[in-house]
């Protein structure tokens, strides 16, 4: 078992060593090797990413303060993540959706299950089917 730790362990890092841009890639570094010969584009890029980086931030901003506000309506101005009202008082929560379980027949689940059973099994078939015959045109010699 360590064995195969070892070789997994092994090929991840090879895989980083070979390949360092994938994992900067990932992390949504938006590096151009270009930049420092054009800069230019550099510039621009930054500013792109600067000017998106803060409508993010305002977005979320006015967000958080627009949940802040609900929540101050609902329970008479508590604070924004709490669950309790003030004092000893319930919280209403009938502007709140309710759930409503609705029943369904055996017939109507089966029928809007049926498509999704046949291609599940038509391609576990083909797929069995597949492997049989490659199985049996293996040449072990």
């Amino acid at each position: 078992m360590s064995f195969i730790r070892e070789c997994s362990l092994i090929c991840i890092v090879s895989a980083a060593l070979i390949f360092p841009g994938t994992a900067a890639a990932q992390q949504g570094i938006f590096f151009n090797e270009r930049d420092d010969q054009y800069l230019l584009l550099g510039l621009k890029r930054a500013k792109v990413s600067f000017e998106v980086a803060r409508a993010q931030y305002e977005r979320q901003q006015e967000q958080e303060e627009q949940a802040a506000l609900l929540a101050s309506q609902r329970q008479g101005g508590g604070a924004v993540g709490s669950f309790a009202g003030s004092g000893n008082q319930a919280i209403d929560s009938s502007d709140m959706p309710q759930f409503i379980a609705t029943q369904e027949s055996l017939a109507e689940v089966a029928q809007a299950s049926l498509l999704d059973f046949g291609l599940l099994s038509i391609f576990t078939f083909l797929a069995f089917a597949g492997a049989f015959f490659a199985f049996v045109r293996y040449d072990v010699r």
